[in-house]
């Protein structure tokens, strides 16, 4: 009975954090229906070359909390906080690598996944891609850092912030893409309407609050970690070893899989607009059956 109610104080913030998670994918794509199916679909064809890092961040957090909860089990808080520094700074410097090279080969890398798609999918897809590609840091530091805190046991702090991102992004996504016009005798403020632009600008925002509420508990002081850099500082290399030695193999598995939607994405280009907006509307509804099973792993 102890174990059991471990795994559910553990799981049952993740099961809401990713359920806000997907929830923000969802209503990204309802908002974006009512602009027409050319701007579902540029987002779901962006999203599909997203998803593949997001996986890819997402599993390297998997080593950060693996080899974090090790120390904390052991009570070496010290080898707690440098595998925490260690996880965070890699994968600042590799989301930043990533970003560069995509933001470099943006033109050729979209002609040959979409190409074939009409003309304003096409031009959407760029101007979404141009904007979410430079939220890659942002989403890397959230998942490693919400790793962090999941290896000490604390897994409800990202809930908490997937909540606020996900309240952030449908205020901001819904008066940028729709815009918005308050006013009265003594105040005005008027947002033009952006559309798919907008979109992006959104969950651009969300995912910049996001990281930087999520950093801010960790250089802060959380109960149990507390994210230090030391003028002494060196970068230790066995630990290293073992956040990529469980981080890696489980990237793989992720990436290929989301490899595998993006080949499938692909395919359906071919086919229309109309069917690439159906094929994303239909894997943003598909998401919400794998919350709990990815939760509780």
């Amino acid at each position: 009975m102890k174990i059991r109610k471990d795994v559910l104080d553990l799981s049952l913030p993740i099961i809401a954090e990713q359920a806000f998670v997907i929830i923000m994918g969802v209503v990204n794509t309802i908002m974006a229906g009512h602009l027409g199916r050319e701007a579902v679909s540029a987002i779901g064809m962006v999203d599909s070359l997203n998803n593949i890092f997001i996986a890819f961040f997402s599993a390297l957090a998997v080593g950060g909390t693996v080899v974090i909860a090790q120390y904390f089990g052991k009570r070496d808080i010290n080898k707690a906080n440098d595998s925490a520094i260690h996880a965070v700074l890699s994968s600042i410097v590799i989301s930043v690598i990533i970003t560069l090279l995509i933001y470099i080969f943006r033109f050729p890398l979209v002609s040959i996944l979409y190409g074939s798609a009409d003309q304003s999918v096409y031009d959407n897809v760029l101007v979404y891609l141009n904007i979410t590609l430079l939220t890659y840091p942002l989403i890397a530091v959230t998942s490693v850092s919400s790793g962090v805190l999941r290896g000490v046991g604390d897994s409800k702090t990202p809930m908490k912030v997937s909540i606020i991102m996900n309240i952030l992004n449908v205020l901001l996504s819904y008066s940028l893409i729709y815009g918005l016009k308050l006013g009265n005798a003594h105040f005005s403020l008027t947002i033009p309407a952006l559309g798919v632009k907008g979109a992006a600008l959104g969950i651009a925002i969300a995912r910049t609050v996001g990281a930087a509420l999520i950093l801010y508990t960790l250089i802060g002081g959380s109960r149990t970690i507390r994210l230090r850099i030391s003028r002494d500082f060196r970068i230790n290399y066995d630990i290293l070893a073992s956040v990529f030695g469980i981080g890696i193999p489980a990237s793989v598995e992720n990436v290929l899989f989301q490899v595998g939607k993006l080949i499938t994405q692909v395919f359906v280009v071919s086919f229309g607009t109309a069917n690439i907006a159906a094929n994303y509307v239909a894997n943003s509804v598909f998401g919400v059956i794998n919350i709990s099973g990815s939760a509780l792993s």
